[in-house]
């Protein structure tokens, strides 16, 4: 071997020792270490903090009832559950307030046209409107306090069929009192409630 080709080899030789270290040095840098390997499940098994607790606070158009706090309580618990956002849970909010004003409205509508019948009527209404009412009230005033109550909220009283059947029922009041006026006979306490209700008389 002639001393030009020792000289030549001598590099190569000395490459390949370097060559594998680096190597070496690449595949532990790839590698994770142990304190890695030891950290990565303690940082997966960090959670997120839960999301801040959304504050309902609803409000209804101007000119609409108010929701009672029945209701108010009701809803806010189920959109909590919902986990509806704000903006959400008010629009479902307006829907229901406006569903609410529209029946009212049409309630209102209805018990108005009971009480054109009962002022269209030819025999109730027209120019004999205002004695029939009063005619009619006596009846109404038998009752408890909870049946006026009843027929003002609900607009029962403008009815046809209640208006006449309160009408009847005040033209044999009427009947009664004139009858017992004119004859001289007193009629004992409670007796027409009796024959009218089938109540016993209160003596």
């Amino acid at each position: 071997m002639t001393a030009e080709t020792i000289v030549e080899s001598t590099p190569a030789a000395a490459a390949e020792p370097a060559a594998a270290a680096a190597a070496a040095a690449a595949v532990a840098a790839a590698e994770p270490t142990a304190a890695a390997v030891v950290a990565a499940p303690a940082a997966a098994a960090t959670e997120p903090a839960p999301p801040a607790e959304i504050d309902y606070t609803f409000t209804t158009p101007e000119g609409a009832t108010p929701l009672d706090a029945k209701r108010v309580e009701a809803f806010t618990a189920l959109a909590k559950e919902m986990k509806l956002p704000a903006d959400a849970a008010q629009r479902v909010v307006d829907m229901a307030v406006q569903e609410a004003q529209a029946a009212a409205e049409a309630h209102t509508a209805l018990v108005q046209s009971w009480a054109d019948e009962v002022k269209a009527d030819k025999t109730l209404g027209g120019d004999n409107l205002t004695a029939s009412a009063v005619i009619a009230r006596k009846a109404i005033d038998l009752g408890p306090p909870e049946l006026k109550a009843l027929l003002n909220s609900t607009g029962l009283g403008n009815h046809p069929a209640v208006f006449r059947w309160a009408h009847a029922i005040g033209l044999a009041l009427s009947e009664d009192t004139f009858r017992t006026s004119n004859s001289g006979h007193s009629i004992p306490p409670g007796s027409i409630a009796s024959r009218l209700y089938g109540t016993p008389a209160v003596q």
